[in-house]
């Protein structure tokens, strides 16, 4: 039997850095509407949802495809929600709407436009062929390699957590770093559910390429995203 994957798109109408982002215009199409598409053309959901409490997020949302079966509690909307009740509350509803239980849920996050299709088929593999308990996307950095960071001690720079030698060449970095990109979320239901987390205690990384990881924090992430859309936007690299 088919595994039943439920995609969730968490959107709420709140925004502090950029008000309305999840329905800001891109290129002439709402923000949220990107990640829609890419869900609806990986064929891996067998309902993609769209958890919100704002109508007319429920509104674009719908016209381009996903489903808005409820109004997202007022509780679950607030700047200090966490992410895995809201997970949770749409399972809950899913679950007893259909009488039946899913097996994985992918959390997609709208703010995060430029990931393809291709990325969430992979999630969906990794996360069946190893049998971890979640996937997450991760992105290799350099620039903002550990080794480059620092703190202030008694008024001298000192490593925050590895020492660079001087003369360091980025070459040299190393261990590799990666860091979340927000692109890609599975994880097993029994983990959402009944442990109360996103990540288990066995995740595997997928590793995204750095023009489908950019997340949407503020008017720079924005102008970028442009750029990448209109430059090609989510081919495979």
């Amino acid at each position: 039997m088919k595994e039943r994957i439920l995609g969730i798109i968490p959107a709420r109408g709140g925004s502090k850095g950029i008000p309305r982002k999840n329905i800001l215009p891109i290129l002439g199409k709402p923000l949220i509407c990107y990640t829609i598409e890419s869900a609806l053309k990986s064929g891996v959901f067998f309902r993609l949802i769209c958890s919100t409490d704002d109508k007319e997020i429920a509104r674009i949302a719908k016209k381009h495809g996903a489903e808005v079966p409820f109004l997202r509690p007022k509780s679950l909307a607030r700047d200090d929600a966490s992410m895995v009740p809201v997970l949770q509350h749409a399972v809950n509803f899913i679950e007893k709407q259909e009488g039946r239980r899913v097996d994985f849920v992918f959390c997609l996050q709208p703010t995060n436009p430029l990931r393809a299709p291709e990325d969430i088929i992979s999630g969906v593999r990794k996360i069946k062929r190893t049998g971890a308990d979640s996937v997450i996307g991760v992105v290799k950095v350099d620039s903002d390699h550990p080794i480059l960071m620092k703190k202030i001690v008694n008024s001298r720079l000192m490593p925050y957590i590895l020492e660079e030698k001087e003369g360091t060449r980025r070459q040299d970095y190393k261990p590799y770093a990666y860091k979340r990109s927000g692109s890609v979320y599975i994880v097993k239901r029994d983990i959402l559910m009944e442990k109360d987390s996103l990540w288990g205690d066995y995740t595997s990384p997928l590793i995204l390429p750095k023009k489908r990881s950019i997340g949407i924090d503020d008017r720079t992430d924005l102008l970028l995203t442009e750029l990448i859309l209109k430059q090609g936007g989510r081919k495979k690299s």
